[in-house]
C-alpha cells in the first residue's frame, strides 16, 4: 500500500470511527465525507475537502468547509428554476467560522491518530456552536445581506423578491450598486440581479437601486 493510500485510510477512519458519533450525537448524518443535517427551516453541511497535492507531498492535508443554507431560500429557488443547484448561503471554510482553527489540517504516518481526531472533533464542537446561532431564514439572510456581499447574491435576492421583502431588497442591491456601480463587471451583475428578482426588478430600477437592461424602459 502506498504512503498517500494509506494516508487516505487513516483519514476515513477518524471519519467514520471518531467524527461520524461525535456530529451524529449533534444531528448529522454522513454521506462519504460530507456530514449533513436537517433543523427546518434551515440545514447544515460540514465537508472534508482532500488537498489537490496529497498525491506528492509527504503528508496528508485536508480543509473543512461549512454550510448553513435553508429550505425556504431552496424553495424560491425551485419556484424560479427547478434545475438551480441548491447551495448554502453561510459558506465558509472552517478558520472563517473559528479563527483559532488551522485553514489546513495536515498529519503524517507519525502522527497520533487519536489526538488528531481529538482536535478534529473539538474543532467541529467549536463550529457548530457558531452556525446553531442561526435558527431562522430571517437571521440568514440578515448575515448574507451585511457579509456575503456578491456571494450568493441571486439566491438572496430571489428569495427577498419572492416573499415581497422591498425594503431589504432595496438596501441590499442599493448596497452592490454603491461598491461596485462604477466597475464595468456592474453591467453582469445589474442583469443578474435583473433576473434574480423577476418583476420586483421595475420597481428597483424606479428607485435606482437597479439599471434597466437595454431596450426596456421601466413604466
Amino acid at each position: 500500500m502506498s504512503q498517500a493510500q494509506s494516508l487516505r485510510d487513516t483519514l476515513e477512519w477518524i471519519l467514520a470511527d471518531r467524527v461520524r458519533p461525535h456530529l451524529k450525537a449533534r444531528g448529522f448524518t454522513k454521506s462519504g465525507r460530507t456530514f449533513r443535517r436537517k433543523r427546518y427551516p434551515l440545514w447544515d453541511t460540514i465537508n472534508f475537502q482532500g488537498s489537490r497535492w496529497n498525491s506528492v507531498t509527504p503528508y496528508s492535508g485536508f480543509f473543512v468547509n461549512i454550510g448553513v443554507g435553508s429550505t425556504e431560500i431552496d424553495a424560491a429557488q425551485q419556484q424560479s428554476d427547478p434545475q438551480l443547484p441548491l447551495l448554502p448561503i453561510f459558506d465558509r471554510r472552517w478558520e472563517r467560522v473559528v479563527p483559532e482553527l488551522p485553514d489546513q489540517v495536515t498529519f503524517d504516518q507519525h502522527s497520533d491518530v487519536q489526538l488528531l481526531a481529538d482536535g478534529i472533533c473539538d474543532g467541529l464542537t467549536q463550529v457548530v456552536a457558531v452556525t446553531d446561532r442561526f435558527t431562522t431564514t430571517a437571521e440568514l439572510v440578515d448575515w448574507a445581506v451585511t457579509h456575503n456581499k456578491l456571494h450568493r447574491m441571486q439566491q438572496v435576492c430571489r428569495y427577498l423578491a419572492t416573499t415581497g421583502n422591498l425594503s431589504l431588497l432595496s438596501a441590499y442591491i442599493g448596497s452592490l450598486r454603491e461598491q461596485f456601480g462604477d466597475q464595468s463587471r456592474w453591467a453582469i451583475f445589474n442583469r443578474h440581479l435583473t433576473e434574480a428578482t423577476g418583476s420586483c426588478s421595475a420597481v428597483l430600477v424606479q428607485l435606482g437601486a437597479l439599471d434597466p437592461l437595454p431596450g426596456i424602459t421601466a413604466d
